[in-house]
Formats: structure tokens, sequence, C-alpha cells
């Protein structure tokens, strides 16, 4: 039953892979229940969500900016979005970066054995700033929905990606 299950989660390329890393820690692998081969399955799915999400940027940055505006006022109650060149700029530009991560990190999902420090280190980021973003929400006013919904969102994000990561490492958990 294992061997069937080890065959459907993880790739055919990583299973013999994931036997050369076991779980960072007999612990955590015992608390979490989870395998490093159930690992590499949840976090090659939450790369891809995560990517996923951040690639619908896309057509944000070819967006006209009526429907910018009419999003920013009337979606969101944030008022009339200024037609300012720094604000078109600003928008457009956020989101062609925000695509440029996503298929990064759509990319990385592909192997994460063999990506797991870069994943970690993008994890390590992603919780840093989910901490940044929530202080600015904060510091701007932002509505209450959006301050819990948006930095410790990407902190979550980040420090489940750091969690699956290393439970394929061989080495413990920083």
């Amino acid at each position: 039953m294992a061997r069937v299950l080890r065959k459907v989660i993880a790739a055919p390329s990583e299973v013999h892979r994931l036997r050369q890393y076991p779980s960072a820690s007999p612990r955590l692998a015992l608390l979490s229940g989870m395998t490093p081969t159930c690992s590499a399955w949840l976090l090659r799915w939450l790369l891809r969500l995560i990517g996923g999400v951040e690639l619908c940027a896309i057509p944000f940055v070819f967006f006209p900016f009526a429907g910018m505006n009419t999003v920013h006022e009337q979606w969101l109650g944030l008022g009339e979005l200024p037609n300012a060149p720094i604000v078109v700029y600003m928008a457009r530009s956020l989101s062609a970066l925000y695509a440029v991560h996503g298929a990064l990190v759509v990319r990385l999902s592909w192997d994460v054995v063999r990506f797991r420090p870069l994943i970690v280190f993008l994890g390590w980021l992603h919780v840093i700033l989910g901490l940044v973003v929530l202080t600015i929400d904060v510091s701007v006013g932002w509505a209450l929905w959006w301050i819990v919904a948006e930095g410790p969102g990407i902190a979550l994000g980040g420090g489940l990606i750091v969690f699956l990561a290393h439970q394929l490492a061989d080495d413990p958990p920083a």
C-alpha cells in the first residue's frame, strides 16, 4: 500500500531521490505524520498554487486604466484611482513583477528536491515579506479584512514552504 501511495504522490523521477533525503527530524516527521514523499507532493502543489495565483496578474499589465479605476473605486471601495503616470506605471510594473515571481515559483515546483535550498530561501523571504506587508497595511490604515488576510497570509504561506521543504532535508531546520 505504501509503495502504491509513493508512486501516486511523487513523480517517478523524484521517488529515488527522496529516499536519499530522510526526514529532517524524526520528531518533526512523527508530529507532522508526513513522509518526505508526502511533503514533496504538498510542497509542489503549494508552490503551484502560489505561483498560479500570481500568474493571474498578467492581464493587469495590459488592463485599461478605466478598468483599474473601477476595481479600485467600486470593488475595493478605496475611492478614485489617481490618473497619474506614476500610479499607472506602478500598477502595471507590479503586475508584471507578480507574474515573473509566479512563473519562477511554478518552475521551482517542478523539482522540489533539486531546488530545495532555493525553495527554503524563498519561504523565508515570504515570511519576511508578510511581516513587512503587515506593517505597511497597518501604517496606511487599510481595512481590517485586508490587514488580516494579506500580510499574515503571505507569512503563513512562507512558513509552510519552509516547513515542507525541511521535511525533505537531511539536516535539521534552522
